[in-house]
């Protein structure tokens, strides 16, 4: 197994660094999966392009729709006549 380093974008240089190798003073940036998809995929809002390319972001984004275009099933149980047709939504 070959161990690595976090790794983050460096915006000022246009380049990618592993973070032992980073000084305090300098401006990174990075994103982690949660993020990815809670500030990202779960309201429609495009990943920068340091972070992927365009062309992955919309796999993603088709992959993980916002929950506002996501689809809900309600599955009712119970006896017959207890009102589960009556229910509105």
């Amino acid at each position: 197994m070959v161990p690595f380093q976090m790794v983050v974008y460096l915006p000022e240089e246009d380049r990618y660094e592993e973070i032992s190798k980073v000084n305090d003073t300098m401006k990174t940036g990075s994103i982690s999966g949660t993020q990815v998809r809670d500030d990202y995929l779960s309201i429609g809002k495009s990943l920068p392009t340091w972070f992927t390319r365009p062309e992955v972001s919309q796999i993603l984004e088709q992959s993980f729709p916002p929950m506002h275009q996501q689809g809900v099933c309600l599955w009712f149980t119970g006896l017959s006549g207890a009102g589960k047709t009556a229910t509105q939504i």
